[in-house]
């Protein structure tokens, strides 16, 4: 009789925390492609199309739970890090 090994506990946490952090920002891409926070004249459709297909190209292998889908994962987040700490710098402060 075969058993499934156990994953150690710190792998569990690293795996929900992961999980939570895809799912937060899909759910954030798509609060800053509302209609509010566009640009005049944008489509907010192709907004939401160019921002989610990175992260949704790689959804079938994390489901699969591959190695190389949390590495490539971690590329492409940092894509998203990189233009968060421009626009902060970029932005124009309030008032």
């Amino acid at each position: 009789m075969s058993q499934t090994p156990q994953r150690p506990r710190k792998n569990v946490v690293a795996y929900c925390i992961t999980w939570a952090s895809y799912l937060l920002l899909i759910l954030m891409m798509i609060i800053t492609s509302l209609p509010s926070y566009l640009p005049e004249g944008s489509s907010p459709w192709v907004v939401v199309s160019v921002k989610l297909s990175p992260l949704l190209i790689i959804l079938p292998g994390l489901i699969k739970d591959s190695l190389r889908s949390y590495t490539w994962l971690c590329f492409i987040v940092l894509f998203y890090f990189t233009q968060a700490v421009v626009e902060a710098f970029l932005s124009q402060g309030a008032g």
